[in-house]
């Protein structure tokens, strides 16, 4: 890329917005500061976005010169460090809040690619978010996100739009603002100070060792754990490890095992007094430990990729501070308990088994918002249990689907037509699906 494509990529960027605010005389004297930035980019096109996204907005020509004149731009040659300056300068202009979430990304592997709802779960549960007086924590999780893409430290992957990555030299960022506090276990020692740490094998880990063993002992501190393991690891090395959790990590926060052959969870999994954030990826598993009702402060519960797990506990109710559960995807029938969970924000579906009035179930989680996916309404004989499930008044929803199940039971056209009118939503419902329906 020669030197007149990159003026052109830096003008594009932010000249012309500069311009139509401050007129082109400033225009100019900005121009000649500008042009200077862009030599010290090195002809690095995310350096020079970057450094874009810090001076757009900016019309006032110290400003721009105090990003031409700071000392970062000498970073490589005093700390020989692997970090762009241009980099490490829209980094140093972030809020304190927002380079708080930015590190804690640098648990993730290189070309790891997440979600926006799983970030902001994750700062949710380390505390990183601050809720406002007009703005829950998840809105205030959804501007810093925002904000963040906005910077050019998360892009949209090519691969699916709802899907984000952090570009390598971000991620190069990432790893040296966070130092020894966020760990990807690889061929380097682990420090006994890292807070929040990712094994993720499938995604360039390490197998296991007996050094792993001896430094993982002495991570006394830790508060994040993401353990994915291929299913050759799950020996009972890792199986002791997962069970004695409770002792070697009491102060875990957040907790997430994927393994397609891990078939059972240890009791201990209940005395993670702490625990905010559960995630568990085992679709061998058939039956989800009772024990986890005893996590008082967990707020995520997230089990969709438990395929074989039909019946949740029975005193699930007992998570009353839990905001967001997603259930295996072959589950029966709500739990009778989960009314009492008046927290609950996100529940990725319902379903209605053979004891139809569950649906009543529903009156009481007022604060549901999103979308939700009522499954199992061809066992609704009731018009009165679906008029006391109240979907009316469930404000927040933004879209709501209905299924149908076939069904051998005799076929009652206007009893059908009598429930589905019952299941009227709010008015200001985005999205609204109706499958199955034999009315």
């Amino acid at each position: 890329m020669n030197d007149t494509s990159l003026c052109v990529m830096f003008r594009r960027i932010f000249w012309v917005p500069i311009s139509l605010l401050v007129g082109l005389n400033e225009y100019s004297d900005l121009q000649e500061v500008g042009e200077k930035i862009v030599d010290k980019c090195k002809g690095l096109p995310l350096a020079i976005k970057s450094m874009g996204d810090l001076l757009r907005g900016k019309h006032n020509k110290e400003e721009w010169e105090n990003s031409l004149n700071n000392d970062t731009w000498g970073l490589y040659e005093r700390r020989n460090i692997n970090v762009l300056p241009a980099l490490w300068l829209s980094y140093y202009y972030l809020p304190s809040q927002l380079k708080q979430c930015f590190a804690y990304c640098s648990l993730f592997p290189k070309d790891y690619m997440f979600t926006q709802k799983e970030i902001i779960f994750l700062w949710m549960a380390e505390g990183l978010l601050h809720s406002k007086k007009e703005k829950g924590i998840e809105e205030v999780g959804e501007e810093y996100f925002q904000e963040l893409i906005s910077k050019s430290f998360f892009q949209p992957s090519s691969e699916n739009k709802s899907t984000f990555l952090m570009h390598e030299l971000i991620h190069e960022l990432a790893m040296f603002v966070s130092g020894e506090f966020c760990s990807v276990l690889n061929e380097n020692k682990l420090s006994h100070k890292v807070r929040h740490l990712s094994y993720m094998r499938d995604c360039g880990g390490i197998f296991y060792s007996k050094e792993f063993e001896e430094e993982l002992s002495q991570a006394k501190c830790l508060r994040t754990f993401l353990l994915k393991l291929q299913w050759i690891e799950l020996d009972q090395v890792w199986l002791s490890i997962i069970e004695q959790l409770h002792e070697a990590f009491p102060r875990l926060r957040v907790l997430s095992i994927a393994n397609h052959y891990m078939n059972k969870l240890p009791d201990s999994i209940g005395s993670l007094k702490y625990l905010r954030y559960l995630e568990l990826e085992c679709c061998e598993m058939k039956k989800i430990p009772d024990t986890i009702c005893n996590l008082y402060n967990l707020e995520t519960l997230i089990l969709s990729e438990c395929g074989q797990v039909t019946r949740l506990p029975t005193n699930i109710g007992n998570l009353f501070k839990l905001q967001h559960l997603h259930i295996p995807p072959y589950l029966e029938e709500m739990p009778l308990q989960i009314s009492k969970m008046k927290n609950l924000q996100t529940l990725n579906r319902f379903v209605v088994g053979e004891n139809e009035f569950v649906i009543t179930l529903l009156e009481g989680l007022q604060d549901l918002r999103g979308t939700l996916r009522l499954f199992g309404l061809e066992n609704v004989d009731s018009v009165e249990d679906v008029l006391e499930a109240k979907l009316k008044n469930k404000k927040f929803l933004s879209q709501l689907h209905l299924f149908w199940a076939k069904t051998h039971k005799p076929h009652d056209s206007e009893r059908e037509k009598e429930i589905l009118s019952a299941l009227e939503p709010h008015a200001s419902l985005k999205a609204f699906t109706i499958r199955g329906y034999r009315g």
